[in-house]
């Protein structure tokens, strides 16, 4: 099939949730053949000289330059309407042009929409098939966190949280179907409109860049994510603040290690202890995975499907997540995962598997073949021959 790929952000490089999903698809959905056309917007000209290795799966690359000023001024002027602002930020007459152009020139069969945000650049009669990756119900994430939020934060939220969950439900009505990342994902969907055709497409992981190696793990605590954004950011805060000191009272020489770019302003003040490491991006992230004696996961609010859980459990390193975190991998607990709520049991469970190599042992090989069992990018390739094959593509 022809395929118009509409993305917010460059998929690559494939370093953070939504550019790692939107990558591994393009590239899954190139290698059965699919001819591949890509819409993206770029906030720099840096990522416009780092869009190359797209060339090797897409047929087409457009790239449509939108800086963060406009951007904001976009929301600005959406503040009194209904649209929610994470759409406004992305209204570009460039970009819908570019849209235009592509459907009228290349004969486009399906459109792959990458999260609700670029929905509104197709309409109700183009192209034949549209497919929307929610990836997560972000409604719900926000429903979730808001009991976390404070002052001038939560106050925007509470007026967003109306206008993204509307949206959501107009898309997932007005799309032929919709595709998340998960079971309880699906469910969430579902209840909010019954109307719409639900899949279940997972992430897969990359089991050859992600396993285990024949190193010794540190005394070390291991935290993998983007740094701006909220979950990642309450949960290092909350980690750091209610759960780490417990542990250091039995394990006084553990050291904390956050991995991950883009560090929020509130987490310098970690930057001075110095039983914390912040690596920010490192290259090789499976190594730094294997030197870690535990992963910890403790998100207060999340949606979706933790790509970084995912990777550590790949990598062999026995895992201590909060349950949320585990709704949308299902792993079953004190086998493959180790689920704390409270931070004294939290602590608890972390301190453990410090002590116990045996038991880091069995966590970490059992998370492994969980992996290897049930996350793969063919889900996505088996959905795209049944929609070509019902279009007679």
């Amino acid at each position: 099939m022809r395929i118009l790929f509409l993305t917010s952000r460059l998929p690559f490089p494939p370093d953070r949730g939504d550019r790692l999903r939107a990558f591994n698809i393009i590239r899954s959905l190139s290698s059965d053949g699919h001819e591949i056309h890509l819409a993206s917007f770029i906030a720099s000209e840096r990522e416009r000289q780092g869009a190359g290795p797209l060339g090797a799966y897409c047929r087409t690359v457009h790239l449509v330059h939108r800086s963060p000023g406009a951007s904001w001024l976009s929301c600005a002027g959406a503040v009194a309407k209904r649209v929610p602002l994470q759409v406004a930020y992305y209204t570009s007459s460039k970009m819908a042009a570019t849209v235009d152009q592509l459907l009228d020139r290349e004969q486009i069969d399906l459109v792959y929409v990458h999260l609700f945000r670029m929905a509104a650049y197709i309409s109700d009669g183009r192209p034949e098939y549209k497919v929307v990756d929610f990836t997560d119900v972000i409604s719900r994430e926000i429903d979730m966190s808001m009991s976390y939020r404070r002052g001038l934060d939560r106050l925007l939220y509470a007026s967003e949280l109306p206008r993204i969950r509307a949206f959501e439900i107009s898309v997932a009505r007005t799309f032929n179907e919709c595709w998340v990342v998960s079971d309880a994902e699906a469910e969430v969907l579902r209840e909010l409109c019954p109307s719409a055709n639900v899949h279940v497409i997972p992430n897969g992981v990359d089991l050859d860049r992600f396993r285990p190696l024949e190193t010794q793990p540190g005394n070390i605590v291991s935290f993998v994510g983007h740094l701006g954004v909220p979950h990642n950011i309450d949960a290092v805060l909350h980690f750091y603040d209610h759960i780490f000191p417990e542990v250091l009272r039995e394990r006084p020489d553990c050291r904390f290690c956050i991995i991950g770019p883009s560090a929020h302003r509130s987490l310098r003040r970690l930057e001075s202890d110095r039983r914390v490491l912040m690596t920010g991006f490192v290259e090789d992230l499976n190594a730094s995975l294997n030197r870690s004696a535990v992963f910890v996961a403790p998100l207060r609010y999340c949606a979706g499907l933790q790509n970084k859980v995912l990777e550590a459990m790949a990598a062999g390193v026995p895992v201590v997540a909060t349950p949320c975190v585990n709704e949308g991998l299902q792993a079953e607990a004190d086998e493959e995962i180790v689920l704390a709520s409270e931070p004294l049991d939290f602590a608890l469970r972390v301190t453990e598997l410090l002590r116990d190599a045996a038991l880091r042992t069995h966590i970490g090989l059992n998370g492994r073949k969980f992996a290897e069992r049930k996350f793969s990018w063919k889900t996505a390739r088996e959905r795209m021959s049944v929609i070509g094959a019902s279009l007679g593509r």
